[in-house]
């Protein structure tokens, strides 16, 4: 019991700090928009886009992966990764799997 309580009381605090910052990148982020004035509509724009960074962080190759793994698995990784996001713009549509991943 001991252990699942230390583990979720490591989770809450990493939590926590993740909030901390989000609220401390969102004070300067406000202060910056105040300053210079910004309409509304941009920084509704721009306190989405703030919002949807904390809530849905992207996944990030680890150092180990970078350096022990291969070329191959790295991209093979970050395909796995990114698939989704890549095959939602319009740019990448249509296109075949391997082409995505050269």
């Amino acid at each position: 019991f001991s252990y699942m309580a230390a583990n979720l009381s490591v989770l809450l605090s990493r939590l926590n700090v993740r909030r901390q910052r989000y609220k401390d990148a969102m004070l300067t982020v406000e202060e910056f928009m105040f300053n210079i004035s910004l309409p509304s509509t941009l920084r509704r724009r721009i306190r989405d886009n703030m919002q949807h960074i904390f809530n849905a962080p992207a996944c990030r190759m680890p150092d180990f992966a970078k350096k022990e793994l291969s070329v191959t698995l790295n991209r093979q990784i970050a395909h796995h990764i990114y698939r989704d996001i890549v095959a939602s713009l319009p740019l990448f549509q249509g296109l075949e799997e391997d082409c995505l991943t050269e």
